[in-house]
C-alpha cells in the first residue's frame, strides 16, 4: 500500500475536522477559523490545501458520497459460498437498517444534497452516486433472479424500486426521534419489499437474520 504523503494527511485531517464540526454546527456555519480553532492551525494554512470554501465543500461532498457507498462494501462480507438468497438478505437488512448510521451524518449528507439544486456539479455526484447503488442492487437481483430465488420481469425496474424506498425511507425515518420507532419503520419496508418480492413467507426468518 502507498504510503500517504504529508500533504494527503493534512488534507483528510482539515476534511474530517470540517466534517465533525459541520455535524454539531451546520454546513453553513462552519468556517475556516473554526476548523483552524479546533486544529490549533492558521487558516492560512487551510487555504494552502483548499483554495477557498467551494473547494473545501466540494471535497467534503465527495467523502459524504464515499461513505455513502460504504454501505456496499459492508455488505459484501458474505462468504463466497453464500447463496444468492442469502446475499438479497444481507442487502436488505444492511440497506434498511440504522445499524451503518455511523458513515455519515444525515444533517450534513442533506445538506449537501441541497446544494445540488444549484450546483451542477454536484448534482452530477449525487447522481453518480444513485447509479452505483442502484448497479449494484441490480447485480443481486439478477443473481436470485438467475437462481430461481425471485421472478421479476424487470431487474432494472426493481432495482430502481428499492434504490427508491431506500431513498425515501432514510429520508422518513430522519423524522422519527425514536430509535425504536425508527427500527420498527425500518423493518415494515423490509416486509413490503419483501412482499413484493414474493418473499414474504420467509419473512419472519428473513427480516431478523443477522447474517456476518
Amino acid at each position: 500500500m502507498a504510503r500517504q504523503s504529508i500533504a494527503d494527511i493534512r488534507k483528510k485531517e482539515i476534511l474530517t475536522t470540517f466534517y465533525e464540526i459541520a455535524k454539531k454546527e451546520g454546513l453553513d456555519k462552519t468556517s475556516f477559523s473554526m476548523i483552524a480553532q479546533k486544529l490549533e492551525i492558521q487558516p492560512s494554512l487551510i487555504v494552502h490545501y483548499f483554495k477557498n470554501r467551494s473547494e473545501l465543500i466540494d471535497s467534503l461532498i465527495q467523502y459524504n458520497l464515499d461513505q455513502y457507498e460504504n454501505i456496499f462494501s459492508t455488505a459484501s462480507e458474505l462468504d463466497e459460498k453464500a447463496n444468492a438468497y442469502d446475499r438479497l438478505i444481507m442487502l436488505l437488512n444492511k440497506l434498511f437498517s440504522k445499524e451503518w448510521d455511523h458513515l455519515f451524518d444525515d444533517g450534513v449528507f442533506y445538506s449537501c444534497y441541497a446544494l445540488s439544486y444549484r450546483d451542477e456539479k454536484v448534482k452530477a455526484k449525487f447522481r453518480e452516486l444513485h447509479l452505483r447503488i442502484r448497479n449494484h442492487i441490480q447485480e443481486v437481483v439478477d443473481e436470485c433472479n438467475n437462481e430461481g430465488v425471485i421472478a421479476v420481469e424487470n431487474s432494472y425496474t426493481t432495482a430502481q424500486l428499492i434504490s427508491n424506498l431506500m431513498d425515501g425511507a432514510y429520508y422518513y425515518v430522519g423524522m422519527l426521534k425514536d430509535i425504536r420507532e425508527q427500527d420498527e419503520y425500518m423493518e415494515s419496508v423490509k416486509y413490503s419489499l419483501l412482499k413484493m418480492l414474493n418473499l414474504d413467507e420467509k419473512m419472519s426468518t428473513a427480516i431478523t437474520a443477522d447474517v456476518q
